[in-house]
């Protein structure tokens, strides 16, 4: 089966990468479990509704998840992930990676799919939305 090899891989290092950040997934290594990070992060408001910053689940994404992402570059030791350098952005002297840009297309992708069921199921608010950027086409597999 084409691509099999591929999404065993993928699924063997999510299993490592929920193991190793327990303060997002738990001692069990969960994903639900970063819903009680979530709350961790939360407020309530006057309505009594539970308010999340996107940010918090921004962080456990990328911060929780980033070992699992086939990563071709890397700062500082750490791997970026969806991150590539635009020669556009190369000067002379620059600092090491002042010519990355960040795509985090997966990462996007995933974002979108855990806020609508936050707000769905659990009915809490997610604030800061507007940051999220547009997601890119994505057609069977294909960018």
């Amino acid at each position: 089966m084409v691509g099999l090899e591929g999404r065993t891989s993928l699924l063997t290092g999510l299993s490592s990468a929920l193991k190793a950040s327990p303060q997002f997934f738990g001692e069990e290594g969960r994903p639900g479990n970063m819903i009680d990070f979530l709350e961790s992060q939360s407020k309530i408001n006057s309505d009594g509704k539970r308010l999340v910053p996107l940010s918090a689940l921004w962080y456990v994404l990328i911060e929780g998840l980033n070992p699992i992402w086939p990563s071709r570059i890397q700062l500082a030791g750490k791997p970026l992930g969806d991150v590539w350098p635009c020669t556009a952005l190369m000067v002379p002297g620059q600092s090491e990676g002042d010519d990355l840009v960040a795509f985090h297309k997966l990462t996007s992708w995933l974002t979108y799919s855990i806020v609508e069921g936050i707000q769905k199921i659990a009915k809490w608010r997610i604030e800061g939305l507007e940051d999220l950027t547009g997601l890119p086409e994505y057609r069977n597999g294909k960018s």
